[in-house]
């Protein structure tokens, strides 16, 4: 893959293209925007087609809803190609089931916040590592998950986990620049924590 893509779930949904933004197309259709934001957050995890068909209409009047999911699919898939050939791909058929296959090279501002909180917990973390990690959870949590999303319910209890987690980082990561009595960045985390929050 020679073009670069990003993924941003923080705050709002965007798909960047060598750093420029091309969801326009994606982002006309609420449904199918949502089905991709499910998919991507289920992180690689094979969504049943039930699940998928009681998340997204459960309260509409659809005389064929495994038709209405099956027609739905194949239109983001071909919205997905239109901005890049290789991302219509990342929806992948599973018995009964789909799933988000993350390409090689493209990045995902969730799964990296969520490496980040996993290698912080980790005891053996050096203080320059830390500092490193906490910097990169500063710039990558542009905002809680899909918190501009409008079809985003199913998305609740996990944006709060991660906002937990963040706000005890951001705690953590302070503390750290005390001890070190690196007063201009504890000024600067501070700052961008209340932006964020």
């Amino acid at each position: 893959m020679s073009e670069t893509i990003r993924i941003q779930m923080m705050d709002e949904f965007v798909i960047y293209l060598n750093e420029r933004q091309a969801d326009h197309m994606v982002n006309k259709s609420k449904k199918g925007l949502a089905l991709i934001e499910y998919l991507i957050a289920n992180r690689g995890e094979p969504v049943s087609n039930r699940r998928l068909l009681s998340t997204f209409w459960n309260d509409e009047n659809v005389t064929n809803p495994e038709n209405a999911l099956k027609t739905l699919i194949s239109r983001v898939r071909t919205l997905l190609s239109q901005i890049s050939p290789e991302l219509g791909n990342c929806i992948v058929a599973d018995r009964g089931a789909y799933h988000w296959q993350t390409l090689p090279g493209m990045t995902v501002d969730v799964y990296e916040i969520e490496s980040i909180f996993e290698a912080l917990s980790a005891a053996k973390v050096d203080n320059a590592r830390r500092r490193e990690l906490y910097r990169r959870l500063m710039e990558l949590y542009t905002g809680d998950l899909l918190q501009n999303a409008e079809q985003n319910e199913w998305a609740l209890a996990r944006a709060t986990a991660l906002h937990n987690q963040y706000m005890s980082s951001v705690y953590s990561y302070i503390e750290l620049l005390k001890s070190d009595e690196d007063w201009d960045q504890v000024a600067c985390a501070c700052r961008r924590a209340l932006d964020v929050d």
